[in-house]
């Protein structure tokens, strides 16, 4: 996988293979189980970050970090990265009055970098 020597390339690579697995669970969710739109984004979000971590740190990374405490960084820093996120589309929208679409963008361009530089610099960190 030398596509992954570049983990900012790595990260963006299995973000997408993670969005189309979490997107599937979802509508799945949805679809066959009739579950509501809330706890199926709920059960896709929590797969795709489980996910997410065990790629990126036995495939990006390349990580020794202990498992369990690894998970419970990285699941907070998903979790302030996505504050982060909602904080940017709200301010975005509500107070810069863009449009929408372009503050979920902007949202999910700072979703992005957050989740990257956490999982680099303090979930992963190379000591």
């Amino acid at each position: 996988m030398s596509f992954l020597k570049n983990n900012f390339i790595g990260y963006a690579t299995i973000g997408i293979v993670n969005s189309i697995l979490g997107y599937s669970i979802i509508f799945a969710s949805m679809y066959f189980f009739k579950l509501s739109p809330e706890l199926s984004n709920f059960i896709g979000y929590g797969i795709g970050i489980f996910t997410a971590y065990i790629l990126n740190r036995n495939f990006n990374f390349k990580s020794n970090v202990n498992f369990f405490k690894g998970y419970l960084k990285f699941l907070s820093s998903m979790i302030i990265s996505y504050l982060l996120n909602l904080l940017t589309v709200a301010v975005s929208f509500r107070i810069f009055k863009i449009n929408p679409y372009l503050s979920q963008i902007f949202g999910g361009i700072v979703y992005f970098i957050t989740g990257y530089s956490f999982s680099k610099f303090y979930v992963f960190k190379q000591k």
